[in-house]
């Protein structure tokens, strides 16, 4: 079909079941791949606001898909790409400002350069909401200053 696979590396804290709750996206990326749309590095998804979080106990409603990132002990045969699950508010912060600044966020407070490739229900975001509606009121001041400087 074209698409390569997913990773999805997720930490599990104790007798935690394994996370059934992403099977049924991957129904829908194999469903949207037999339509000739698949997901590539550097691309997102995102859920809509009130759908069932991508992890059970957890806010993700975003996926960012990276090159692949190895992990000692995890092997992988097929090509594939390492997907890191985020919120409503990182994801947008990530279509907005660039993932890389997300990433950047995740690796500093995992303490995992330049991000961690597991994914952790019980992470902090690391984007808040009026965080994101700040920097874009300042974005629209610094262009209008700016518009009226050049007139």
């Amino acid at each position: 079909m074209g698409q390569r696979e997913l990773v999805f590396t997720v930490k599990q804290d104790g007798d935690e079941p394994f996370p059934r709750e992403l099977f049924s996206f991957y129904r829908t990326v194999h469903h949207l791949a037999s339509e000739k749309q698949s997901v590539e590095a550097d691309g997102v998804s995102q859920l809509a606001h009130d759908a069932t979080p991508l992890l059970r106990n957890s806010s993700f409603r975003g996926v960012i898909y990276l090159a692949p990132r190895p992990l000692a002990g995890i092997p992988v045969a097929a090509p594939y790409l390492t997907a890191v699950l985020v919120t409503t508010e990182e994801i947008e912060a990530a279509q907005c400002y660039g993932a890389a600044r997300v990433l950047a966020r995740l690796g500093q407070v995992a303490r995992a350069f330049p991000f961690p490739p597991w994914n952790d229900r019980g992470r902090q975001p690391v984007v808040r909401g009026d965080e994101h509606a700040s920097a874009e009121r300042s974005l629209r001041r610094a262009a209008s200053a700016y518009a009226e400087r050049g007139s």
